[in-house]
Formats: C-alpha cells, sequence, structure tokens
C-alpha cells in the first residue's frame, strides 16, 4: 500500500462503463461486451441496446451475477472501450475482497 493512501484500495470504475447509456454513447457502432462463466467458461455476447431499452440508460452491468444457464454458477461481465483494448471484467468482487483482507491486517498488525 503506498504511504500517501489513507484506508484500503477502492476499485475506479472506468466512467465510460459506469452504465448502459454511458457504454453506447462513448462507443455507438457498438461498445462490445459479453458475460463470461467463470465455471463452463462460457463467453455470450450482450445486446447493449436491448438492456438500455429494457432497463434504461442507467442500468449498470457492475457487479451483477446472473446464473449461467449451462452450469448455474454466477457469470460476470466484461467489456473494452475500443477494438484491441483491454478487457475490463465488470466486477470490483476481488477488490471488494482485497481491501477486507487489507482492513482485517491493519487491525491485527502488531498483534500476532
Amino acid at each position: 500500500m503506498a504511504a500517501n493512501r489513507k484506508g484500503p484500495y477502492r476499485p475506479i470504475i472506468q466512467t465510460w462503463s459506469k452504465n448502459v447509456g454511458r457504454m453506447i454513447a462513448h462507443h455507438p457502432d457498438g461498445c462490445e461486451a459479453w458475460i463470461v462463466c467463470s465455471r463452463c467458461k462460457t463467453r455470450d455476447p450482450v445486446d447493449l441496446f436491448a438492456l438500455a431499452q429494457r432497463y434504461g440508460p442507467l442500468f449498470s452491468l457492475w457487479n451483477r451475477r446472473p446464473p449461467c444457464p449451462k452450469c448455474g454458477d454466477g457469470r460476470f461481465f466484461t467489456s473494452h472501450h475500443s477494438e484491441g483494448a483491454f478487457v475490463w471484467p465488470m466486477t470490483t468482487d476481488l477488490l471488494v475482497t482485497t481491501a477486507d483482507l487489507h482492513e482485517i491486517y491493519q487491525r491485527t498488525k502488531g498483534k500476532v
């Protein structure tokens, strides 16, 4: 942890990916998004326009875990802001877990 930080790490969610409306506005000809199962590795495309029409443009894909139709395990969303760019997993679960572990470490430091 950097010396100038106060508290545990908090994830930074990219502005273009905060909600479906921003994703469409950022890349109007089709921002690519997928839903991925970590157990059976299925990867299906996501229709952002259909999601915006059904739930509204402020609907967010972050930290959503719909069940996989094949294995029943929770899936997560991924996306990237342009062709050839890094594909972002749209989940902060691991980062929150890391923050929680850091908090536990800070509370118990020097007591073990």
